[in-house]
């Protein structure tokens, strides 16, 4: 029995049978290692999506007079960017900072609110605190060269004193435009007005200022005698007059 077994084990080592078996498992051999070059090959780019999130959204929140276009505009990156997981601190502690350079912000948060680990999706949240815009000073100086000119030789005359405001904004429409403008009465009357918008082309790189001045005045200093100047006054009228734009 065991003869007859080891025949049968004989029998199937016909050299023909041998070399169908040697060519069957070379096939078996290499889908093997096609197989597992597929899932190397997968296994790495599932890897390599590992290391990098894609923004999938971005919300702005706390500004109530900065419009969020003008946040976005101050962001290295942009929704459907992708951002290297090592970079992601990095990245968002820099655009934090670009926000607080802008001078509108007294506080600028910056964290991820979401993050979807089967798609490496995140979502941004941006919150802000606003700064004071708006800034009133008084106007109150002398037309004369100092003070002892001012109460000495004129009798400290109010007539000789400008009064007035000057108003400055800095967020006027919420784009970091920057307005400016001045009531002026006393020796000079004075009303000017400036605007300065953030950029005016559609790249969003170049700026400009615009503006209106307008000046008049009752007296004039034509000459000076004994060291003090020497002044024309018209009470009709103004002697002189100055408009610029």
């Amino acid at each position: 029995m065991r003869f007859r077994h080891w025949d049968l084990r004989l029998a199937t080592l016909d050299p023909g049978v041998e070399a169908g078996a040697q060519r069957r498992s070379r096939m078996r051999l290499c889908w093997v290692l096609i197989a597992g070059m597929c899932s190397l090959l997968s296994g790495g780019s599932l890897l390599a999506s590992a290391t990098a999130v894609r923004v999938d959204k971005i919300t702005v929140e706390g500004n109530r007079r900065t419009r969020d276009q003008f946040i976005l505009r101050e962001l290295d990156f942009k929704r459907g960017d992708t951002i290297s997981l090592q970079e992601l601190s990095d990245r968002l502690e820099f655009n934090r900072l670009q926000l607080m350079n802008t001078g509108l912000f007294i506080h600028v948060g910056m964290n991820i609110r979401e993050w979807e680990t089967a798609t490496n999706q995140i979502s941004v949240d941006i919150s802000v605190l606003e700064t004071w815009y708006i800034y009133p000073i008084p106007i109150f100086e002398l037309a004369d060269r100092n003070f002892n000119v001012w109460w000495r030789d004129y009798d400290h005359s109010f007539r000789r004193v400008n009064y007035g405001v000057r108003l400055y904004h800095f967020n006027l429409t919420g784009r970091r435009d920057q307005f400016k403008g001045v009531v002026q009465f006393g020796f000079t009357d004075k009303f000017e007005f400036q605007y300065t918008p953030p950029f005016i082309d559609r790249k969003q790189k170049l700026g400009l200022t615009t503006g209106l001045l307008f000046t008049r005045q009752r007296e004039l200093n034509y000459g000076t005698l004994d060291d003090q100047q020497q002044f024309y006054r018209s009470e009709g009228g103004h002697l002189l007059q100055r408009l610029r734009a």
